[in-house]
């Protein structure tokens, strides 16, 4: 989040908001068993001057409710020890029709790179963007990634358990405008 303040920085005028509360979930629903998992400390920011979207998910935070789920995934497949973070680098390609400090309904159209396991993979994503009265902020998306591009590999006796097509979910409040 650091290297967006920079990029920022360097352009004449930048406005940013920022989400310090936001949800991560993650679904993967196999032949015989259901994963899921929860995330309550994700980050986004966005520059609503230039459309620059940057988010990261630390992959330590998400929550399974079977214990034993989440030391495998952790370990075994995330590799978090080495890949700690997930990160989302997008731009918003229909900055124009986001309106942010008008009350409406957005829907943008992220195109970018998702970074998870250390391998990057290009994304488009459909989200929506809610201002309220109040001019709070509120961005959803929801998107399917394939865990074998990222080269997240799952093996042979698992594949039943465990799908390799995963849906993502992602709640953003945000809060504050930062002037750069």
């Amino acid at each position: 989040l650091l290297l967006l303040l920079i990029i920022c920085a360097q352009t004449n005028f930048a406005q940013i908001i920022y989400s310090d509360w936001a949800y991560t979930e993650f679904d993967s629903h196999a032949l015989i068993l259901d994963i899921s998992a929860k995330n309550d400390n994700s980050k986004c920011m966005i520059d609503i001057t230039n459309g620059k979207v940057i988010s990261e998910v630390r992959m330590d935070e998400f929550i399974f409710e079977d214990p034993l789920m989440q030391h495998d995934f952790l370990k075994n497949y995330v590799e978090s020890d080495k890949y700690p973070v997930a990160i989302l680098n997008a731009d918003i390609l229909n900055l124009s029709e986001i309106h942010f400090t008008q009350v409406g309904i957005y829907i943008p159209i992220l195109k970018g790179f998702i970074e998870i396991h250390g391998e990057k993979q290009e994304v488009t994503i459909e989200g929506s963007i809610v201002v309220d009265e109040k001019n709070m902020i509120q961005a959803n998306a929801d998107f399917y990634i394939e865990l074998n591009l990222f080269k997240i590999i799952i093996p042979e006796h698992n594949k039943l358990n465990i799908s390799n097509k995963v849906k993502i979910s992602t709640k953003f409040k945000f809060y504050d405008l930062l002037y750069t």
